[in-house]
C-alpha cells in the first residue's frame, strides 16, 4: 500500500491541511497578557478575564495565558453569533414535566 512511513506521513499531513484549511505548522510566537491587552485597549485583567470566559481564543502555560494574535484578531473579525440559537448548555438542560 505505502511504500515507507515518511511516505504515509507526508499524506496523513497534507490531508488534516486540507481538512483543517491550514497548515499545520506556524512559526508565530505566542504573546503574553500585557502585549493582548494593550493591542485590544483594555486592562491586563480584562484580558485575563476574558481568557478565563473563552471570549477571546488563549491557553495558559504555567499560571500564565499565552494568546496567537492571529487567532485572537480572526476571533474578533468573525461575524456574531446569531443571538436567538439555543445555547448548548440550555439544549442539555432536563425539562421539568
Amino acid at each position: 500500500m505505502y511504500t515507507n512511513e515518511a511516505e504515509l506521513r507526508r499524506i496523513i499531513r497534507e490531508e488534516l491541511e486540507r481538512l483543517l484549511g491550514g497548515s499545520l505548522t506556524t512559526n508565530e510566537k505566542a504573546v503574553g497578557s500585557e502585549e493582548i491587552a494593550e493591542y485590544l485597549g483594555v486592562s491586563v485583567f480584562t484580558a485575563r478575564v476574558k481568557a478565563q470566559t473563552g471570549v477571546i481564543p488563549a491557553f495558559k502555560v504555567g499560571n500564565q495565558w499565552r494568546y496567537y494574535l492571529s487567532e485572537v484578531r480572526a476571533h474578533l473579525e468573525a461575524p456574531p453569533a446569531d443571538p436567538w440559537t439555543q445555547s448548548n448548555r440550555s439544549r442539555t438542560r432536563r425539562r421539568l414535566s
